[in-house]
């Protein structure tokens, strides 16, 4: 039993249809990833904006932090002196 030419090139369509099917299905699970993958870097920016700014806020609360604990300890000096004037 050989094989006719037309049955060769009825396989040939079958694999071509089936490779195409692949590679469709494939584009398309290549435009869900991207579409994911853009969703998840949009998430990572807000993210990365709020905790920039929530940041930028406890950054500001260390140096109004230290100016106040520098003040305290000038005003102790100040305070000192003038203890110390008055003896």
């Amino acid at each position: 039993m050989a094989i006719t030419p037309d049955e060769i090139k009825a396989i040939g369509r079958v694999i071509k249809r089936h490779t195409e099917g692949v590679a469709e299905h494939l584009l398309d699970l290549l435009s869900n990833m991207e579409r994911v993958l853009a969703e998840q870097r949009e998430r990572l920016n807000k993210l990365e904006r709020s905790h920039g700014s929530r940041l930028a806020e406890l950054e500001n609360e260390v140096r109004i932090g230290n100016a106040l604990r520098a003040l305290e300890a000038r005003v102790g000096e100040l305070e000192q002196r003038g203890e110390a004037a008055d003896d």
